[in-house]
């Protein structure tokens, strides 16, 4: 057996929630092996709540639209109108102690993968102490501050897959482990359908210090 959270808007009260959910896990590394869990924790999380809509978000999502908004699938443009994913902007945005900002492997022309294997053998036994993107820092707490400012803003962009996240009210992250990481595509997706819902998107995505003023003020 296996857990893991469903991150869900609750309807009824306006609210983001965490569910942890137990469920059967299919070994292996295989695709068809993870889409076997996955099928397991969505049958397990809607045995207790039925009327929700769920959507895998992650490469292994048997839906197109759960591998669309992959966050190494999810593409932001920036300013100068370059392209990057999420993913992409992420790694980049990494600031370690000795090695520093590593935004300079964004023109390596490397792919979300192999941007964030080089930084991982880079700064291997480097400290990571902030985050910051084209001159836009980030503190490291709150811990998912910066991956969900920078997906949301992608969700901003992309329109019409954002009218699709919003079909649905619960998300999953089948690769996602709660005790070895803490940024999530399914709670960013959570996240927003909970900001559109509430009226409250444009104001939180106006500067990061309105975004973490409403959505770190909240328990999600």
């Amino acid at each position: 057996m296996a857990k893991r959270f469903v991150y869900r808007f609750n309807k009824k009260n306006q609210t983001c929630e965490r569910v942890m959910t137990e469920f059967e896990w299919a070994p292996g590394l295989s695709v068809s092996q993870k889409q076997k869990s996955i099928k397991n924790l969505h049958k397990a999380y809607l045995e207790k709540y039925p009327e929700d809509r769920l959507l895998e978000v992650s490469t292994k999502s048997t839906e197109i639209m759960g591998k669309a908004l992959s966050a190494f699938n999810l593409i932001i443009s920036t300013k100068n109108s370059n392209k990057f994913s999420v993913e992409q902007l992420f790694q980049a945005g990494k600031v370690f102690k000795v090695n520093g900002s590593q935004q300079y492997l964004l023109n390596k022309g490397l792919d979300a993968r192999g941007l964030k294997k080089i930084i991982r053998e880079i700064n291997e036994s480097d400290e990571l102490i902030a985050f910051n993107l084209f001159g836009n820092g980030f503190p490291l707490e709150p811990k998912t501050f910066f991956y969900n400012w920078l997906y949301i803003q992608a969700l901003y962009q992309n329109k019409n897959l954002a009218d699709e996240v919003l079909k649905y009210n619960a998300f999953t992250d089948i690769e996602l482990n709660h005790k070895k990481s803490y940024n999530s595509q399914a709670e960013a997706c959570s996240i927003f359908t909970w900001l559109i819902n509430t009226n409250q998107l444009e104001i939180a995505l106006s500067s990061k210090e309105s975004f973490k003023e409403i959505v770190y003020n909240k328990e999600v």
